[in-house]
């Protein structure tokens, strides 16, 4: 990469990052991990198993040992976690584990 090519490079990166900011506010796919806290037993297989790095972490909680935490700026959504999850403490928002299993079914049925 030459300098021009940097230039442009980091001329592109600036005007991008600059349209978010006039916008005041960022836009995030609405179907992400949630994880439920008092259901978590801090087994890290969600982590584990997540293609997205850093989109599911592992953090002290105050007196509750280790629970998993998701960044909703990094999860894309793809739901590997889930089925991953020994306490059934993770969902995609917008859908329900026992959606996903009836699904299931019916494509099994057929």
């Amino acid at each position: 990469m030459d300098v021009g090519e940097a230039c442009a490079a980091a001329q592109a990166a600036a005007a991008k990052g600059a349209s978010l900011l006039i916008k005041g506010y960022v836009e995030l796919d609405p179907f992400v991990a949630e994880v439920h806290a008092e259901l978590c037993t801090g087994h890290e297989a969600c982590a584990d198993v997540c293609p997205m790095e850093g989109a599911i972490t592992l953090t002290e909680a105050a007196g509750q040992g280790r629970k998993a935490q998701v960044n909703p700026a990094l999860c894309n959504g793809c739901g590997i976690c889930v089925p991953e999850c020994p306490g059934k403490a993770i969902e995609v928002k917008g859908w329900i584990l026992k959606q996903y299993e009836e699904m299931v079914d019916a494509i099994v049925a057929a």
